[in-house]
């Protein structure tokens, strides 16, 4: 997936994973799942009646140098030239008459760029304005998730909830699909800085080579989230994992190794897991680094 190189490195530096794509909405407290490669929203918890309502931050302004992400691209050529865009004109008084004398004082800037790309999948990101909401009272309302996407409403085990969402507005996004990728592109700007050009509502592509793909907001937000996955409590872990090694002699060694790699609430015979235990079997951990190679299909 040419994208994996963006979807790490904008996680490891803002702290959010991108939507797959960009531009699909998400909403706090929506319950998603991972499938082929996105994180599709299922529902919301407003709708499984929780005892007690979501407390939801104001807007949050985040620090727009971390939506500066780039990975192997250079700026290898920059220019700046002023086009008059029509004559205008000025009226003055000479010898008592009116008289009207062209001005070109009415101008714009173009300013292009050149951007090397350095390996196959090498990017650059620019997202302007950026902000989020939270959710405040997780810890309050957590335990009743827990319940009613389990038990009473629904019987999920392998589930997410958005707990923030982040959006940027002017963004762009340019990938490389092969080793020394080029992309010559412009904006009516004078900002000759590699970020705000890419992402400037302007900006358009003049010639590109072996570029996988330049993605641009065209008035449309791009969304990035972060989320508490829904897995087995330390204790239910070390509880089936020991059961698992009293049974060695039942299963091979090669069985064995390949438990480790899965998820051990498939050890749950079906009378253990109920309403009175079910608050005993589970437990909530932040969406991270590996929640993205889920996305990227690794």
């Amino acid at each position: 997936m040419l994208k994996s190189k963006f979807y790490r490195e904008c996680y490891l530096q803002t702290g959010w994973i991108p939507m797959q794509p960009l531009v699909r909405p998400i909403g706090l407290g929506d319950v998603c799942q991972i499938h082929h490669g996105c994180f599709q929203p299922l529902m919301n918890i407003d709708q499984i009646s929780l005892i007690e309502d979501t407390l939801v931050s104001p807007k949050i302004i985040l620090n727009p140098i971390d939506w500066r992400v780039n990975d192997g691209v250079q700026q290898t050529f920059c220019s700046t030239e002023r086009v008059v865009q029509e004559a205008a004109f000025e009226t003055q008084i000479c010898e008592g008459e009116s008289v009207e004398q062209e001005v070109y004082d009415n101008y714009s800037y173009w300013t292009k760029q050149v951007l090397s790309f350095a390996h196959k999948g090498s990017f650059l990101f620019h997202g302007d304005l950026p902000e989020c909401r939270l959710i405040l009272n997780w810890h309050k309302i957590m335990d009743d998730a827990i319940l009613k996407l389990t038990q009473t409403h629904y019987t999920f085990r392998d589930i997410y909830v958005v707990t923030g969402v982040a959006t940027v507005d002017d963004w762009g996004l340019a990938i490389s699909g092969e080793p020394h990728a080029q992309l010559d592109m412009s904006a009516e700007t004078q900002n000759t800085d590699l970020f705000n050009l890419i992402s400037h509502k302007t900006a358009k592509t003049d010639q590109c080579k072996n570029i996988s793909a330049y993605e641009k907001s065209n008035n449309q937000t791009a969304y990035f989230f972060k989320a508490k996955k829904l897995v087995i409590s330390d204790e239910m872990h070390d509880r089936y994992l020991i059961r698992l090694l009293e049974n060695q002699r039942d299963l091979s060694e090669r069985a064995i190794a390949n438990w480790f790699n899965n998820n051990l609430l498939n050890l749950i015979k079906a009378n253990e897991l109920n309403l009175a235990t079910t608050m005993n079997f589970f437990n909530w951990v932040d969406a991270s680094l590996d929640d993205v190679e889920r996305l990227l299909g690794n």
